[in-house]
């Protein structure tokens, strides 16, 4: 059917609907009560889609293109945190789009509410936490120099000389800095999980955050065990003060622990 000449929509037809799709966040256990206001992407509020004792956390989304703006990782880092501190959480990364909610309930939280279960049993009372570490440039240039004597010595010839004349020795001598750091940051790792893993129920590795970084690492922490991790942390973060920034993120959602979803 048509409009008419004059515009008016004929009689019975309403404006016209924009379909939204099911944006979800995650999954937690059914009943869990969330902020009321709690906005997901777009500013739609967030609700909960239950099967079988378990629930998603999903948002209206209008149709658009890929996603990935900076209000939208944000939405979505701020519904997952808020959820964390309300119950226990299976966090979805980003970006999980689907049709409506029937097939969240249907699709996903049928074939899979069990397992969901299990998973969600696994991480309450465990909260992940992360401790990163960022060298200090001129403690861990002077331990390079002292511990490669060869380092130290092409630093020395290359000296003043202008860069024109020492460009192949600088390319040289920046690579060997560079082994130098991985050796480095692979021994300080082995040493911060010596130092914090007893206080913890599994560790993560994380790719490094940049060439100064010293350490990378995602901690599961049970709630009863977060006192003597801390003060861990702050004991190798005293130990190493002049040579290592040590920083501890958390407690956060368990990104790093969610296991592959297994197929029905």
């Amino acid at each position: 059917m048509t409009a008419s000449a004059n515009g008016a929509r004929p009689a019975g037809e309403g404006p016209p609907v924009e379909e939204t799709a099911c944006y979800v966040f995650g999954i937690v256990p059914a009943g869990t009560r969330l902020p009321d206001d709690l906005l997901g992407l777009d500013g739609e509020p967030v609700r909960l889609v239950e099967r079988g004792g378990v629930a998603a956390i999903v948002g209206g989304i209008a149709p658009r293109g890929p996603l990935g703006a900076r209000d939208e990782l944000l939405a979505h880092e701020d519904v997952v945190a808020a959820a964390a501190e309300a119950e226990v959480i299976l966090p979805f990364r980003f970006g999980a789009v689907v049709t409506a909610d029937d097939a969240v309930a249907q699709e996903l939280l049928a074939p899979h509410h069990a397992w969901f279960a299990d998973v969600l049993s696994d991480l309450r009372g465990r909260r992940e936490f992360v401790v990163t570490g960022d060298y200090r440039e001129e403690a861990v240039l002077r331990e390079i120099m002292t511990e490669r004597p060869e380092v130290a010595d092409l630093r020395a010839e290359i000296g003043d000389l202008p860069v024109e004349a020492s460009y192949g020795e600088r390319i040289q001598l920046g690579e060997a800095v560079v082994r130098a750091l991985d050796d480095k940051r692979a021994v300080d790792t082995d040493t911060l999980l010596a130092a914090l893993e007893p206080h913890t129920v599994a560790a993560a590795l994380r790719d490094p955050s940049g060439e100064a970084a010293a350490a990378n690492v995602a901690f599961l922490v049970a709630d009863d065990d977060r006192p003597s991790f801390e003060d861990a942390v702050d004991a190798l973060g005293e130990r190493w003060a002049d040579r290592v920034s040590l920083r501890l993120l958390g407690p956060l959602a368990p990104y790093d622990f969610v296991p592959i979803l297994e197929e029905v």
